[in-house]
């Protein structure tokens, strides 16, 4: 439930242009359904946060991200 807040939250961040803490907080995110070993929310944040890097040209970060979503 947490991870789902976490996730929300985030939207709201970027719905406000607040990337920085809404990298932040999807990150957090990421790691907590690593932690919790939840597959699918991990496939789903972490590829949503690739795509978040893959549009501002981050694609080192967008890399690691899209390489946690299909491991």
């Amino acid at each position: 439930m947490h991870i789902h807040l976490l996730h929300l939250s985030a939207q709201i961040y970027k719905a406000r242009f607040d990337f920085p803490s809404y990298e932040k907080e999807m990150q957090q995110a990421v790691n907590l359904a690593k932690e919790g070993k939840y597959p699918l929310l991990i496939k789903e944040i972490s590829t949503e946060l690739a795509d978040h890097y893959n549009e501002i040209r981050a694609y080192k970060m967008a890399a690691k991200y899209y390489k946690i979503a299909l491991s």
